[in-house]
């Protein structure tokens, strides 16, 4: 329990520490690079020449309280859901990060990651065919140290039962909506 606390604590860390990388205005975006991906396929890391290089050094865990998947409810509507862990912790994703230094020296480096997915496991897939790679904590520490040739194992969909899903208010469709209650369930 000591390695997991110091693990999250160490996460908690890193988060502060690049907060003001994440989320920063770029005095020139045209040199910021063209392809940006949020996610990963786990299938295609190693072949993939954009994440090929991230794959055995830059591991990172991405903090989550939940995830949003929409369900098609007809041709131009889609339901909203938060999808969570059943037991009310928080969950790690799977993911690489990477820092990106601008042309102009005078800038400072802008460190991003992007998310790892996996097949959707059978609740999940109920919405979409997709999700994040979550692991538990006991696997935290195997992931930053992973051989880039046995990932295959632990880019796997989370087990049946760990994740809860309801839907929520469409709101969350608006990318400027930032209320609290956006995780809240509707009927």
């Amino acid at each position: 329990m000591c390695r997991i606390n110091f693990l999250i604590k160490r996460i908690y860390t890193d988060i502060k520490r690049l907060q003001g990388y994440f989320f920063r205005y770029v005095s020139r975006p045209q040199e910021l690079p063209k392809i940006r991906p949020i996610n990963a396929r786990a299938e295609s890391l190693v072949s993939k020449p954009y994440y090929r290089h991230l794959v055995g050094r830059n591991h990172c865990l991405i903090p989550a309280s939940g995830f949003y998947e929409w369900e098609c409810i007809e041709v131009k509507k889609k339901q909203p859901y938060y999808i969570h862990r059943a037991d009310g912790l928080p969950m790690a994703f799977v993911g690489l990060w990477d820092t990106w230094k601008p042309k102009n020296k005078e800038e400072l480096a802008i460190t991003t990651c992007t998310i790892i997915t996996t097949e959707a496991n059978e609740r999940i897939a109920t919405l979409h065919n997709r999700m994040p790679v979550i692991l538990e904590p006991e696997n935290w520490k195997t992931w930053f140290e992973a051989d880039p040739l046995n990932l295959s194992k632990m880019l796997v969909p989370a087990d049946n039962g760990i994740l809860d899903m309801y839907p929520v208010s469409t709101k969350v469709n608006n990318a400027h909506y930032q209320g609290s209650n956006c995780i809240e369930r509707v009927e």
